[in-house]
C-alpha cells in the first residue's frame, strides 16, 4: 500500500516537472516571437520614418526649389513639369486620334435601323398627338400611321386633341381624313366651342360626300 503511494507520488511529481517544464519553453518561446515582432516594428517605423523624410524633401525641391538641399533633386520640379508637359500633350494627341477614328468608322458603317410594327407606328402617333407635338405626327402619319389610332382607353388621336382643347392639331388630324364620328361624345361636349365648330363642320361635309 505504501509501494503505491509511493509511485503515486512519483507520477504526479514527474507529469508536475513536465507540466512546468513545458510551461518555461511556451514562455520562453513566446517571448523570442515578442522580441521578434518588437523588432520587425522597429523596423517598420525606421522605414517609414525615412519614407517621410524622402517625401518631405521631395516635396521641398518640387515646390519650394530654392530650400532645396540635395542637388540631385534640384531640378526635379523642371523636370517633372517638362515630363508633365510631354504625357499631356500625348494625350491630347491620343483623344484627338480616338476621336477622329471614332469619326470615320461612323462614317463608313451604315446605320442600323430596326423597322417598326404597324402597331409601334400607331403607338407612337397616339403619344406625338398627347405631346401635342404636330411635326412628329407629321412624321409618323409618312411612315404609315393609322390617322384614327386609339390610346388603351380607346379614345382616338382626335377625341385626345380635342380634349387638349388644341385646335391646331384637331384641324390637322381632321386635314389627314380623321373620323369626326369617332370623337368621344363627354371630350366633344366638354371642348372649345371653336373645335366644336369645326368637327361639326367636317362631319356635315363628311356626311354629303
Amino acid at each position: 500500500m505504501k509501494k503505491n503511494k509511493f509511485f503515486q507520488s512519483i507520477a504526479i511529481f514527474t507529469v508536475l516537472s513536465l507540466t512546468l517544464t513545458s510551461s518555461l519553453q511556451a514562455l520562453s518561446l513566446a517571448e523570442k516571437a515578442r522580441q521578434a515582432v518588437q523588432t520587425k516594428l522597429e523596423n517598420l517605423k525606421a522605414n517609414l520614418r525615412k519614407m517621410q523624410n524622402n517625401l518631405n524633401e521631395y516635396g521641398t525641391c518640387i515646390f519650394q526649389p530654392k530650400k532645396c538641399t540635395n542637388p540631385q533633386k534640384k531640378n526635379l520640379r523642371s523636370t517633372l513639369t517638362k515630363s508633365a508637359a510631354v504625357i499631356g500633350t500625348l494625350i491630347v494627341a491620343l483623344l484627338a486620334a480616338a476621336a477622329a477614328v471614332a469619326l470615320f468608322k461612323k462614317k463608313d458603317q451604315p446605320e442600323l435601323t430596326v423597322p417598326l410594327t404597324q402597331e409601334q407606328i400607331n403607338f407612337s402617333f397616339v403619344m406625338t398627338v398627347i405631346n401635342q407635338d404636330k411635326q412628329s405626327s407629321t412624321k409618323m402619319l409618312a411612315k404609315g400611321a393609322y390617322v384614327d389610332s386609339r390610346d388603351p382607353r380607346g379614345l382616338t388621336a382626335l377625341s385626345i386633341a380635342a380634349a387638349y382643347k388644341n385646335f391646331d392639331m384637331v384641324e390637322f388630324l381632321l386635314d389627314n381624313r380623321a373620323n369626326p364620328h369617332w370623337v368621344d361624345p363627354t371630350i366633344l361636349e366638354n371642348t372649345s366651342k371653336e373645335i366644336k365648330m369645326l368637327i361639326s363642320n367636317r362631319t356635315i361635309k363628311r356626311l354629303s360626300q
